[in-house]
């Protein structure tokens, strides 16, 4: 009696693997620039996670804890920023929490943003500032204009 040749089949995880890689996770400083109406300039590091879609679409997501300062003289701001963002093409989602100071008060500012996005690496976004309680600080502006940038290793 004859058998049939068997044919290998791909196991199911490797189907899988193939239709969504594994994203590679990388911790990467981060820079960003932002202005409400006074500029702020940021720095911290960012928990990237990044992949590569069917298509050769890049998507991207992660969380980032930031230091902030807005130097004004006597208007001077201080503060730390968590955030989650993430990209899908060329847009991207961002929301974050900040407490701000001026060394006298303080202020908790929640920032939803969208914007774009080139690949996850440099993000532009318009975000409104909703405060929460604390010392209201001077010039605190409800609109926030912001570029981020994650520097990749080479």
């Amino acid at each position: 009696m004859a058998t049939a040749p068997v044919l290998a089949q791909a196991p199911d995880s490797a189907r899988q693997a193939s239709v969504h890689p594994q994203p590679e996770v990388l911790l990467v400083p981060r820079i960003s620039v932002a202005g409400q109406p006074k500029a702020f300039v940021g720095a911290g590091v960012s928990r990237l996670n990044m992949r590569m879609m069917p298509g050769n679409k890049l998507r991207a997501t992660g969380q980032y804890l930031a230091a902030d300062v807005r130097v004004a003289g006597r208007g001077s701001w201080y503060g730390v920023r968590l955030g989650a963002f993430a990209t899908w093409r060329l847009l991207c989602a961002e929301a974050s929490a900040g407490y701000y100071t001026n060394g006298r008060g303080g202020q908790l500012i929640l920032t939803p943003a969208l914007g774009l996005s080139g690949g996850g690496m440099l993000n532009l976004l318009y975000g409104y500032n909703a405060s929460l309680g604390g010392a209201q600080l001077a010039q605190a502006s409800r609109h926030r204009v912001s570029l981020a940038w994650h520097l990749l290793p080479m």
